[in-house]
């Protein structure tokens, strides 16, 4: 993450100024012409249009990692611009855009304004899409509004970030056949692997959920573990569609499941780090660790 000069941050904000906040209503405009009439008449900035374009995201951006590098950026740009302006809306006068100092990276979707507190605080909103697309958690946009109008500014204490350098690699569902396995077993896994041979995985906790595993170069390994609604059609989902020699059933009856991921990593740094860790799981019984990118469960490649 790098930021722009005082004087390059000048010009991008002269140019925000008389240019991007000006369009605005273009931008909202053609996100009313792209869903119809029907649909636009529901775009009243009202707190459950936020609703409407949650499913507008899910529905034109299945790649957590690719969205709104093409054509679709144009629609991502109006979907995020009327997101600010319902926050902005319902803000009390202390929401509003600003342009955005960091500097876009290469391969990956940049939107030019972020909201800001009059504390100074601020929520640029694409940093939750890779997980609200991954996980089609279409509560989320308004889950945020709610925290997001509802804050305290005197006592406001803005959300601490995920630890490392964001994105995603190495996707696996650990899906729990025996809801007895939790992140205190990979923990103590991991931490017995540390002392055996004398290897270096730091761990540490992002909340209660989310368990971390530091790398060199602030590079971070995550399991995070999820008991949300529907987890179980998904595993329904994945046994229907399996053709090896485990248990279908078994596969199936799993309501709950830890997500494993690398951040990003272009040049496969990590590679052997990420079968290392996933290795020490693979004979225990309690689990599948299924790769749902590519439909293979990790034991069979």
């Amino acid at each position: 993450m790098s930021y722009y000069s005082k004087s390059e941050y000048k010009k991008i904000k002269k140019k925000f100024d008389e240019e991007w906040l000006p369009c605005i209503p273009c931008r909202i405009e053609y996100l009313k012409e792209f869903v119809g009439f029907e649909v636009a008449t529901k775009l009243d900035f009202s707190k459950e249009s936020l609703m409407i374009v949650s499913q507008l995201l899910l529905d034109n951006f299945k790649d957590p990692y690719n969205y709104g590098l093409s054509d679709d950026k144009q629609l991502l740009d109006a979907i995020t611009t009327y997101i600010g302006e319902v926050y902005i809306k319902f803000g009390n006068g202390l929401i509003s855009w600003k342009a955005f100092n960091i500097k876009p990276r290469e391969n990956e979707y940049y939107f030019e304004g972020v909201l800001i507190f009059a504390n100074g605080n601020g929520n640029y909103p694409p940093s939750n899409y890779p997980y609200i697309i991954h996980h089609k958690a279409i509560n989320e946009i308004s889950k945020i509004f709610n925290a997001f109008i509802h804050f305290d500014v005197e006592n406001y204490k803005p959300i601490i970030p995920i630890p490392g350098r964001g994105g995603y690699a190495y996707q696996y569902f650990i899906l729990l056949k025996d809801e007895s396995f939790t992140l205190q077993i990979v923990e103590d896994t991991i931490q017995n692997y540390n002392l055996k041979f004398s290897k270096g995985f730091e761990l540490s906790y992002y909340n209660d959920k989310h368990l971390l595993v530091k790398m060199s170069d602030d590079y971070y390994f995550h399991f995070s573990f999820d008991d949300s609604a529907g987890l179980d059609e998904e595993s329904q989902s994945i046994a229907s569609k399996y053709q090896g020699e485990k248990d279908k059933s078994a596969i199936a009856s799993c309501k709950t499941r830890i997500e494993f991921w690398g951040d990003e990593d272009p040049n496969g740094d990590y590679i052997n780090a990420h079968m290392s860790l996933l290795d020490l799981f693979i004979s225990n019984e309690d689990i599948f660790i299924y790769d749902f990118r590519n439909g293979m469960f990790y034991d069979e490649f």
